[in-house]
Parts: structure tokens; C-alpha cells; sequence
């Protein structure tokens, strides 16, 4: 990038900056109107500058062969204006007229899972609240486009964040961005409809139980024998008690919500009625509801593979169906999780993107804007 662009990039006002309040931008009463427009589905980019925010939509992919009614997906490859990287969210409709988005709170991830592209990366930086979201604005502007052709009244109603990174190695940006989700001035998601998955950092999984108690949290356990999720997740904690006793300090603080267990099933790794044994062990006296995820190819990332002498695939039906029958019989509820966006790298474990990140042209998060944010709202308003 020239001089002058990272210049003219650099003396642009942050949009940000101008909807929380800058007075150079305009009143309070301008800025709630603009915020309610954007927030519901609306680009205006008439009235805000285009390289005012932080990210640019680098490449929109969706799977060839949609017909009418069928489920839809789309991956959105987002492109920083301020560090020369990438991140990657996806958009779903799994049902007709409620909508999805997967976002990411890092940029790579250091937990390192050795199924998952986005753990091949290795982790590079935390994305900001603002960055984070963005990325639902963009997705309730792509659910705009998905109502108005068909005519469909769709609507934003869930925000997963199981998109690329560790929430919980980004906790304190994570923490903000659940309070401009739930706030009424902000998104007004209800807080049942945001979902936080994490591979496990205990004392923080209590903690955001305790701030966000109606907030669902989803533990990526994958093996319940402490050696095998070693392998599969060698930068997370192998403590089996502790993670169990996590979930049972969340299930006093939210006694009606359980916590989601997710298991990414591996053809000949973790697949066997033992493995569904060992889950049914761990899970016993716990408040917990269990989603099986077969394996999504992740070949075209370079890096770990779970075992080098064997080759790294999805159970067959039949083997999935077992597993999940299997626990269902032990008396768990279990849910076979429908695959999204497999076809264009978009499915869990899936987003991966080959930049690296670099120093920014301008920080794109100043500490003013992250004050303001604190409170989950702008006081000014």
C-alpha cells in the first residue's frame, strides 16, 4: 500500500467514532436514526464513507445449485482496511425465515485443533468489539438481500461465535460485544439467541456465565478420555474434573439453560460406542445437551493432521448414526448437527485464510471508541 493511500486511509473518520458520538458528526438524534437503519439491514453509504469501517468484503461465496425453499448459506471473506489480514463469517439460513451468523473473534487461533483449518493458522491477533460487530451488520445487510428476493420476511435471529479463534483468549472484547448485542440500544438480540463456543478455559467459562447468565455456552469437548483430546486439542486444558466442574458452577448460575457439549466425530479417532461411553461418563450429573458434528474436510489447510498414519475423515452414516443412537439410549438429549456450506469452506473448522497479519495503517479501534462501548451503549444517546 502507497504513502498516500495508508494517509488518506488514516484521515478517514471511523464510522464507529461517528455513530457513538462524535460531535463533529452530526447530533444524537442523526446518529440513532443511521444506527437503527444499519442495525436492521440498511449499507448507507451515501451517508457514512465506504473505508470508514473496518472491514471490506474481500469475497462472497455461496454454493452453486440453490432452489426455491432450500437452506442457504454464505461465506463472507472480510478484508481489514487497517492490518493487512483477512477473517471469515458465515452467514445461514438453516429454516425459512430466521437467519444465522457465524462470527470470528480472532484472525487464526492458538488453540490449535488438529481437525480444524483455522487451528492450522495458529493464532495471529484478537479482533476489536467493533470488528466483531461488523460483522453482524454485514450479515443482517446479506439476510436484507436474502428477504427482498423472494419476498421473504427473514430475520438475524441467532449470532453463534464459532467462527474463527478462541472467544475466551479474547474475552474482554468478547464481554463488550455481548452487551451491544443484548442492549437495546444496541442490537437487541435476546440473550438465549447468542451462543459462545469455547475448547475450554474454565475459569472463564464461569466468568462469562456469571456477567451473561442467559448467554448459551458450548463446550468443543470432541473426547472425553483426557489423552485423545490431547491429541485432538493440544493447547486446551486436559482436565477433565475441571471442565466438569465448570459446567456444574454454570448450571447453578442459569438452571434452566444446558450447556451444549460438541463433539467434531473423526472417522476411526473418536467414533466408537466406547468414545460415546466415555462422553456419557463425563456428562453424568450435569446439565448438558450433546451435538455431534461429523468431520468437515479440511485438506485445504496446510499444517497438523491428527495422526499422520491415518487418513483424516468423516464417519460413514451409518457410524454417526449409531453414535448419536447411542447416547440418545443412555438418556442424553443429542442432536446430529446439519452441515452448511461444506462446498465452499464454509462448515465448522472449515474458515481459513492464508494472510498474515501486519502492522495497521491506523489502529481502526481507538480507546475512546472502546470506552464508549464499555457500558454496552452510549450514554450520549
Amino acid at each position: 500500500m502507497s504513502i498516500s493511500s495508508r494517509k488518506q486511509i488514516a484521515s478517514i473518520a471511523n464510522n464507529w467514532q461517528i455513530l457513538l458520538g462524535e460531535p463533529s458528526h452530526g447530533n444524537s438524534e442523526w446518529r440513532r436514526e443511521r444506527w437503527k437503519l444499519l442495525r436492521n439491514g440498511h449499507s448507507l453509504s451515501s451517508d457514512l464513507p465506504a473505508l470508514g469501517w473496518h472491514w471490506r468484503i474481500d469475497h462472497d461465496c455461496s454454493p452453486e445449485g440453490h432452489g426455491p425453499g432450500s437452506s442457504r448459506v454464505t461465506k463472507l471473506r472480510l478484508r481489514s482496511v487497517h492490518y493487512q489480514d483477512a477473517c471469515e463469517c458465515v452467514v445461514m439460513l438453516p429454516r425459512p425465515t430466521r437467519a444465522t451468523v457465524c462470527v470470528s473473534t480472532q484472525i487464526g487461533c492458538g488453540v490449535g485443533c488438529t481437525f480444524c483449518a483455522t487451528g492450522k493458522m495458529g493464532w495471529q491477533r484478537n479482533l476489536c468489539t467493533t470488528e466483531i460487530l461488523e460483522q453482524v451488520l454485514l450479515a443482517r445487510q446479506r439476510v436484507g438481500d436474502w428477504s427482498s428476493s423472494p419476498k421473504r420476511n427473514i430475520h438475524l435471529r441467532n449470532v453463534v461465535f464459532m467462527g474463527m479463534g478462541e472467544p475466551l483468549h479474547n474475552d474482554g472484547e468478547l464481554h463488550r460485544s455481548l452487551e451491544w448485542l443484548i442492549s437495546d440500544k444496541g442490537f437487541g438480540f435476546s440473550p438465549r439467541h447468542l451462543t459462545v463456543s469455547t475448547a475450554g478455559v474454565p475459569s472463564k467459562m464461569i466468568e462469562l456465565a456469571e456477567r451473561f447468565p442467559r448467554v448459551r455456552i458450548a463446550l468443543s469437548l470432541h473426547a472425553a478420555e483426557a489423552e485423545l483430546r490431547r491429541q485432538l486439542v493440544p493447547r486446551a486444558t486436559h482436565d477433565l474434573e475441571s471442565l466438569r466442574s465448570a459446567i456444574r458452577q454454570i448450571n447453578a448460575i442459569d438452571p434452566r439453560g444446558p450447556v451444549w457439549i460438541e463433539i467434531a466425530l473423526i472417522a476411526g479417532i473418536n467414533d466408537s460406542i466406547e468414545h460415546a461411553h466415555a462422553i456419557h461418563r463425563f456428562c453424568e450429573g450435569l446439565r448438558v445437551e450433546i451435538n455431534v458434528i461429523p468431520y468437515n474436510d479440511t485438506s485445504h489447510a496446510s499444517g497438523l493432521t491428527v495422526d499422520q498414519t491415518k487418513v483424516v475423515q468423516a464417519p460413514s452414516r451409518e457410524t454417526v448414526r449409531a453414535f448419536v443412537e447411542e447416547l440418545r439410549g443412555l438418556g442424553w438429549y443429542t442432536t446430529w448437527r446439519n452441515t452448511y456450506g461444506d462446498s465452499i469452506r464454509a462448515a465448522c473448522g472449515q474458515l481459513a485464510t492464508g494472510l498474515t497479519t501486519q502492522s495497521p495503517v491506523s489502529s481502526g479501534c481507538s480507546d475512546d471508541t472502546v470506552n464508549q462501548m464499555k457500558n454496552g451503549d452510549d450514554t450520549r444517546w
